[in-house]
């Protein structure tokens, strides 16, 4: 159960477009938001920096997935062999649930109990990094990104995690290596990398166009909301920005946490609220 769900290898098909970016409403300053990107890395005070990308969202994180059976196809008949399923082991179920309820010492203990019990277990590294990143940890996560590229050298998630970490070095290699990735197997979290490396460079309309993509592939995930609220104010869209702060917050309490500063987010609701309602 690798960090971040899988993406389908199939061909994307076209995602309903991005909020039209309508010129800002009368008297509405066309300024960046006060307010930080979700957790991933706090913004500055005079504009909110994009989340880096997510374990919790830091640059370059998968968040570790539920562990989840494979399904064969609807109305398809499937012949197998006979015999028991290969045992989920238990403790990639338990890091996870650790991780989920941000016990981080716990989860790392646990994925490395895996990573000695299981050496190539691309799962238990992908959390292992996962952490790493949450932890500000860099060059350790980038280590476990590189031992499961040496595993499974296509590795979507692995490969954009080290894209994020590196990205800002050569901007204009990651952005086109993460449009590969995106090419061959769409996903969430490609789409918030991207649009956290069009952030960096200040790119605000396309880092929102990849925000929406990210939120539309995902859209319970409160951080995607949150991003993608900050990319709407850098494009003078306040109202639009004001429904998906809202929706960050609806998401982040159903879901029990978030990477971004519930605070900020609410102040950003009352300051546009006040100036487009």
């Amino acid at each position: 159960m690798s960090p971040l769900a899988q993406a389908p290898a199939i061909a994307p098909q076209p995602l309903p477009a991005a909020p039209l970016l309508q010129p800002g409403a009368a008297g509405q300053p066309a300024v960046a938001p006060k307010a930080p990107l979700s957790p991933l890395a706090q913004a500055p005070a005079i504009a909110p920096q994009p989340l880096p990308a997510a374990p919790l969202l830091q640059p370059g994180a998968a968040e570790p997935a539920a562990p989840a059976a494979a399904e064969a196809p609807r109305n398809t008949i499937v012949v197998s062999p006979a015999g028991p399923e290969p045992a989920l082991n238990p403790l990639l179920t338990q890091a996870y649930a650790a991780f989920e309820a941000n016990r981080l010492d716990e989860a790392k203990g646990l994925y490395h109990q895996l990573a000695r019990a299981e050496p190539k277990n691309a799962d238990a590294l992908l959390g292992l990094a996962a952490i790493a990143t949450l932890e500000s940890s860099n060059d350790e996560a980038s280590r476990f990104y590189l031992q499961i590229l040496e595993l499974e050298p296509r590795h979507a998630l692995a490969q954009s995690g080290l894209i994020g970490i590196l990205g800002r070095a050569d901007p204009l290699a990651a952005e086109s290596r993460l449009k590969q990735l995106i090419a061959r197997e769409p996903s969430a979290f490609l789409y918030f990398t991207l649009g956290n490396l069009y952030a960096d460079q200040s790119q605000w309309a396309a880092a929102q166009q990849a925000y929406f993509q990210a939120h539309h592939l995902e859209p319970a995930n409160p951080d995607y909301a949150y991003n993608l609220a900050v990319g709407l104010e850098h494009v003078s869209q306040p109202r639009l920005a004001l429904g998906f702060y809202r929706r960050a917050l609806q998401l982040a309490a159903a879901r029990g946490r978030s990477n971004f500063n519930l605070a900020q987010a609410q102040e950003r609701i009352s300051k546009l609220a006040s100036q487009v309602e």
